[in-house]
């Protein structure tokens, strides 16, 4: 199906590669696809210069506010999840899912950056 003006729905599925520090200095990868917010263009800017804000202040030592962080960017941005994989299946996105996803170290910057990579364009990786 061709993509015609005005047919775009809320939201969409993007690729989402999480790095995990293993032992023996290993790197393994949690692999799904979250679904992410369609926002309009004013608010992917005001979202991204927060988050630019925030790596700023971060940098120079200066305060920065919960929500600017990929902490608090990720779940602004990405609403949901498929094909996320579990001891027994796939696991179904609940928003307690997502605050124990968010607790691993490195998860909130992966999903912002796929976020981010989607909005300039790149294509996903099959």
């Amino acid at each position: 199906m061709a993509l015609t003006f005005g047919t775009l729905s809320g939201s969409y599925l993007w690729p989402v590669t999480i790095p995990v520090p293993m032992d023996g200095g290993e790197i393994e990868t949690l692999e799904f696809k979250g679904r992410f917010k369609r926002f309009k263009q004013k608010e992917s800017e005001a979202i991204l210069k927060r988050a630019v804000s925030a790596n700023r202040a971060f940098m120079t030592g200066s305060e920065v506010k919960d929500s600017d962080t990929d902490l608090g960017i990720a779940p602004e941005v990405m609403i949901g999840w498929e094909d996320m994989p579990g001891d027994s299946g796939t696991v179904p996105y609940t928003a307690e899912g997502m605050e124990q996803l968010l607790s691993y170290g490195g998860a909130a910057r992966a999903i912002v950056e796929a976020w981010n990579e989607s909005l300039n364009g790149k294509k996903a990786k099959n």
